[in-house]
């Protein structure tokens, strides 16, 4: 067999219309297909996070990672040494965000809410 290998787990992504499905709605369809488990190597894993940190030449803690999904975008930056700041605007909810686990150091609504809490940062 081939080794199955996924990008990232997230089901589902924000468009205009609603949601659709996201790459981790095929990796699991042919995960439950094969009963093969991939390997992840996007997010939320480090390694990503952890090449762009040096393709950037910028340490990891010096940087901000914006994302809209706690279990991936966030989970991913923490795990790489990275501040990170949740945006609302998109997979997750404020509900969603109060109830995890995972604490962003930042959690805004939009892209201009962040915007603007950096010009006063």
């Amino acid at each position: 067999g081939a080794l199955f290998v996924g990008t990232n787990p997230d089901t589902s992504f924000p468009i205009e219309q609603g949601q659709a499905p996201g790459n981790g709605a095929f990796v699991t369809a042919i995960q439950v297909t094969t009963k093969v488990k991939p390997i992840i190597i996007g997010k939320p894993e480090p390694l990503l996070f952890k090449l762009a940190s040096e393709r950037l030449e910028v340490a990891s803690d010096e940087i901000l990672a914006v994302g809209d999904r706690l279990e991936t975008d966030i989970l991913g930056a923490q795990r790489a040494g990275m501040a990170t700041a949740l945006l609302l605007s998109g997979v997750t909810s404020p509900t969603d965000a109060a109830a995890s686990e995972i604490k962003p150091d930042w959690i805004l609504d939009d892209l201009p809410a962040l915007t603007h809490a950096l010009e006063g940062a």
